[in-house]
């Protein structure tokens, strides 16, 4: 007798437990493929964007309500149509990497309309200051090139002429100085020269 209530009991409980479970509704849920992206070491200036996707894997339609980033630095981009059973949604994450050196730890709440129970998604990484470029030194000009006037071996390029000295017995060099002597003290000097000589010559004659 006992054995045969006991036995009644249980294939009640089983009855019971198998109706229970026929009449409770399966879980809505989006499943993820992953909810942290690690960007890794970026410099400063680089795109930082992540997309996580999703799939519904219950048995309705699931519809994103809000998408809200932790800091005004990320910006979530997210499928906005109603997702059916077994299809996938996405939800884009952008953090701006200018002027935010530093490690990133930022998160995304996600809300849709078939559970109170949000879902979290997080990325992270560390953005770097790009190394400023090397100052190229000028190098040394080689002898005899002097690249500011451009004087090659006393040629002279620049834009500041070299004056030429002008040769005696040119016209125009009257009243003109050379060195401490001036133009005319050079012509009486040759006068002096051609004098000396008509006269050496004259007294070898009467000799």
């Amino acid at each position: 007798m006992k054995k045969f209530t006991l036995l009644f009991s249980f294939i009640l409980l089983a009855s019971v437990g198998i109706v229970l479970a026929q009449d409770t509704p399966q879980n809505d849920k989006l499943l993820f493929e992953k909810t942290t992206h690690d960007f890794g070491s970026l410099k400063e200036g680089d795109a930082a964007v992540y997309t996580f996707k999703f799939t519904n894997k219950s048995n309705k339609e699931i519809s994103l309500i809000n998408v809200k980033a932790s800091c005004g630095c990320t910006t979530p981009s997210y499928t906005k149509d109603p997702v059916k059973p077994g299809a996938t949604g996405e939800i884009q994450v952008s953090y701006a990497t200018q002027g935010r050196p530093g490690p990133i730890n930022k998160s995304v709440t996600v809300t849709y309309d078939t559970t109170e129970q949000p879902v979290y998604l997080f990325i992270r990484g560390d953005v770097v200051r790009p190394e400023p470029p090397a100052e190229q030194a000028n190098p040394a000009p080689a002898d005899g090139q002097n690249h500011d006037g451009h004087n090659h071996d006393g040629h002279n390029h620049g834009t500041t002429p070299q004056p030429q000295q002008p040769k005696i017995g040119s016209a125009g060099f009257e009243g003109k100085s050379f060195g401490t002597f001036t133009y005319n003290d050079l012509q009486m000097a040759r006068s002096d020269v051609k004098f000396n000589r008509l006269a050496g010559l004259k007294a070898e004659s009467l000799n």
